[in-house]
């Protein structure tokens, strides 16, 4: 679960996280082969609870990928708005909004042959600039993260 404080709050999730928390039959296939490889990433977001017109005021939420960085931490807020990738989910929408960051070069975290064994690179980047504190928990966000991963050479006992 991710949530917001007030003006500040942004959140991440890398790349492994994301391949690790996979169920089967994903998992399976990271056992079935020796080398995998990133090819891009469908975010679909569905806002779950939306505020009432009584309540003070709000932002989207804003979302980018870099599949060149593992974060570790909370990035600042400038990571994820200034970013030109960054993709912006209204708080009004009533139907889910789906966003696909493609990874078209070669790079660290993407287009590139790593061990299935290994952790790959990139990270994803969640930011929300909410303006008042009597807004938090006010706004619920689903998300729904598809990431196509293709994989290569089978494993031999």
């Amino acid at each position: 679960m991710y949530s917001f404080v007030s003006a500040v709050d942004t959140r991440f999730i890398d790349f492994y996280t994301i391949i690790s928390n996979a169920p089967s039959p994903f998992s399976d296939f990271l056992s079935l082969y020796s080398e995998m490889r990133i090819r891009d990433l469908v975010i679909t977001v569905i806002p779950i609870k939306l505020p009432s017109s009584s309540s003070g005021s709000y932002s989207s939420l804003n979302v980018t990928v870099s599949p060149e960085i593992t974060a570790s931490s909370n990035p600042t807020n400038s990571t994820v708005l200034d970013t030109p990738s960054a993709f912006s989910f209204d708080y009004n929408a009533v139907n889910p909004k789906t966003f696909r960051y493609t990874f078209p070069g070669v790079g660290t975290g993407s287009q590139i042959w790593i061990s299935t064994g290994a952790t790959p690179v990139g990270s994803l980047f969640i930011g929300n600039m909410v303006t008042s504190s009597f807004d938090e928990g006010d706004i619920v966000w689903e998300m729904h993260f598809n990431m196509n991963v293709e994989f290569r050479r089978l494993k031999t006992n």
